[in-house]
């Protein structure tokens, strides 16, 4: 049995292309609730695997000859959806339009109306790449040998790439210039599915042909429903489905097996929930994904939102076969029977009762892939991969630091290198708003200040909108149960792999006393613990440290509230920054394998970055220019010219001692020494600026600089450390 959710009447959950608000009926869309409602109407339903199902209510009343239609309530979400309509609706509104029609047995509701129209609008518009794309048997055999060579599709016969209407076409890719570059491309049909509908290629997926880490992926039209690649050799009285991660792999498998095979529109990335009405029909569900470990956590992922009683997985390492394999197209190139394969898939175990055998290939696989089962490595910080070995599904992580140290600055960069590798992530910004968080994002995805470089902005943001990142719409306190919610809507609907709590104080408010606080505290890390078991996503919680002195490297003791976080995560992160010895990021808790250890950071202000990726480039692309700087003619000048516009409310001016001011075209003379008079209250209240002054002296081109506590920094340190304290006083 699936463990069934309660939803708020609005869940808050952003994506980075627009606003995607998931509303319900009432607070509570369980199956008893959604039959209740159904029953007190007098309509018929079955009940199916993942929804419920009964003829719509809105076909019959267009049909000329009174035809009813098969419709389905997601049973998890009350999500209504038809196929024959093209309609969909939360629960809620469906329940409207039912009221409207009993008001009115002879209309149709507007808002069915208002969905037909889209529907009709959209087939009416063919999509571009499918219609200017080439049928495979009409292309060269120069085309053919390329995509055959480049996915290795040598054992493909010529008629599946006809069957499944595979094409070939030029698309074209934005390039980092702004410039469109033409590519060669493979075109994926989804049709559409229901009666009346059969046949229509309403959408298409164009992938280019390169090398695996070099393939890009475009959907034509960008926006709209998602389909299956292989739909159109689907039969209405097939019993039996085989769900592939690539379109080559289902060809693979129909050509060895005879069985309906279909493709996710994105690969492992996501199952979206307006797929499931069409699997229905089916009592065995076969997942057919590669053989590393990341894809047996995404087949059981899927496999609990499929029914866990229908669905059966292909178990790559099983000793029986000759040899080991990933994908079909792997089996099939090695010469295995894809049909013995199939026969041997394995049933899932139920998801609270196991027994060693069915845990054994599990165990086998985690100590053959040991690299695998350690879960994704970062790119960005190869040094916190040497230490914690991944990141991993299923467990807790607490990261602090000091005020102002610029935690959400690292968390939004560590974040970003996972999610441009795949991992769905689900932001929780209670501190920032989305809009300055994704600034900061696009920023650091680019490499660059888009503020100087507006011409790239929608080169960024294209790639952006590709990664799964998403965001909650919460700001301020919070109820825990709500973001629970809203956290177990995200898992379901979008595959959410790593959600980010950004901070627990700010979600759980400040108002209450210090003993509420604590009990409100544990009660959080307690149900995010839970969160991140029971649904197999990794949960990172940034919470403050408590008040200590700046010049002392915190511990973990130094987590603010009780013991329990401490106790109850799997890591822990904390962000120092020891004076005079620049920040680094230290594991004191590595539940993994035990590791712990320490990595420097390095701060680039253009990308807001301190993994040192864009730095380490820079000082590469530019260091001949830099060798020919003298001391005597430091080239700091348009650095210094905008710190003043740059840190808002921080007035600039020489001091008294300083041989000759600043010229508008930056330091003359071989010394001179300004002073900041610090303004904002967030700077004065910090013990680094006790004395209401920063003091800089220009020597040379490395610009060390003297604050009021005698720590000598660089300029781009203090830089970056007063505007994170500023961000903090916004």
């Amino acid at each position: 049995m699936m463990n069934f959710l309660k939803f708020p009447q609005k869940i808050p959950v952003l994506a980075f292309r627009g606003i995607t608000t998931i509303s319900s009926s009432t607070s509570d869309t369980s199956p008893a609730n959604i039959k209740t409602s159904l029953d007190n109407r007098s309509i018929r339903y079955g009940d199916g695997y993942v929804s419920y199902k009964f003829s719509c209510p809105f076909c019959s009343r267009q049909s000329p000859r009174g035809k009813t239609e098969t419709v389905h309530v997601n049973k998890t979400t009350g999500q209504f959806t038809c196929s024959p309509c093209g309609v969909q609706a939360v629960w809620l509104q469906f329940i409207e339009w039912l009221k409207e029609v009993s008001r009115s047995p002879n209309m149709v509701p507007e808002g069915v109306l208002s969905q037909k129209r889209e529907g009709l609008s959209d087939q009416a518009t063919p999509s571009p790449a499918w219609t200017s794309s080439v049928p495979w048997s009409d292309a060269s055999s120069g085309e053919k040998t390329e995509v055959i060579n480049c996915f290795k599709l040598e054992n493909i016969k010529e008629e599946m790439f006809n069957k499944y209407s595979v094409r070939l076409t030029k698309s074209q890719f934005p390039t980092v210039q702004g410039s469109l570059e033409d590519m060669p491309c493979v075109v994926y049909p989804w049709y559409s599915g229901g009666c009346g509908r059969e046949g229509v290629v309403f959408r298409c997926k164009v992938e280019t042909i390169a090398p695996p880490s070099d393939r890009q992926v475009l959907l034509d039209p960008r926006h709209g429903h998602y389909g299956m690649f292989g739909w159109n050799v689907v039969k209405e009285t097939d019993q039996q489905l085989v769900i592939t991660s690539h379109e080559t792999a289902a060809m693979a498998v129909h050509q060895s097996t005879g069985l309906p095979v279909v493709t996710l529109p994105m690969g492992l990335a996501t199952l979206p929930p307006e797929l499931l009405p069409r699997l229905e029909q089916f009592d065995r569900v076969i997942l057919w994904f590669d053989g590393d470990v990341h894809s047996r956590q995404t087949a059981s992922q899927f496999a609990r939102k499929l029914h866990l009683n229908r669905c059966y997985l292909v178990r790559s390492l099983d000793e029986s076969y000759s040899s080991k394999f990933g994908s079909a197209v792997d089996a099939m190139n090695k010469g295995l029977d894809l049909n013995k394969i199939i026969q041997d898939a394995r049933p899932f175990s139920h998801n609270r009762i196991l027994n060693f055998q069915q845990l054994r290939d599990d165990v086998y696989s985690e100590l053959a892939d040991v690299d695998h089962v350690a879960g994704t490595k970062w790119k960005r910080f190869p040094g916190l991969t040497s230490i914690l070995k991944g990141h991993r599904l299923g467990e807790l992580s607490i990261f602090t630091g000091p005020t102002g140290s610029g935690k959400t600055t690292v968390m939004s960069e560590l974040s970003l290198d996972l999610c441009s590798q795949g991992v769905a992530t689900l932001w929780g910004s209670f501190e920032i708003k989305n809009v300055r968080l994704a600034k900061i994002m696009m920023r650091q995805l680019s490499g660059m200040n888009l503020e100087k470089h507006l011409d790239k902005f929608h080169f960024w943001a294209d790639k952006m909108e590709h990664i799964p990142m998403y965001f909650m719409s919460f700001h301020g306190a919070e109820d825990i149960f709500t973001v629970i919610e809203a956290m177990s809507h995200a898992a379901y609907v979008y595959d959410i792999r790593h959600v980010i709590i950004d901070n627990l104080q700010f979600m759980t408010g400040s108002t209450l006393n210090f003993a509420d606080r604590f009990t409100i505290q544990n009660q959080a890390i307690a149900e995010f613990r839970k969160f991140a078991s029971s649904r197999n996503v990794h949960v990172t919680v940034v919470i403050h440290p408590r008040k200590e002195d700046d010049n002392i490297e915190l511990q973990t003791a130094s987590i603010f509230g009780t013991a329990k976080a401490s106790q109850e995560s799997d890591n822990i992160l904390i962000l120092q920054r020891p004076p005079g010895r620049g920040k680094y990021l230290q594991v004191t808790k590595n539940r993994f394998d035990g590791d712990l250890g320490k990595i420097q950071l390095s701060f680039d202000y253009d990308s807001l970055t301190l993994s040192g990726m864009y730095k380490a480039k820079e000082s590469i692309d530019t260091a001949p220019e830099r060798s020919k700087v003298t001391p005597s003619t430091p080239k700091l000048g348009s650095r210094w010219k905008s710190l003043g516009s740059t840190l808002k409310g921080v007035a600039t001016q020489p001091s008294a001692d300083s041989a000759t001011p600043p010229t508008a075209e930056g330091f003359s003379g071989d010394r001179q020494q300004f002073s900041f008079a610090v303004k904002q209250p967030s700077l004065r209240s910090n013990s680094r600026y006790k004395g209401n002054s920063l003091a800089v002296n220009q020597t040379n081109s490395v610009s060390p600089t003297t604050v009021a506590t005698g720590v000598v920094r660089t300029i781009e340190e203090e830089v970056e450390e007063m505007i994170e304290l500023l961000d903090e006083d916004d």
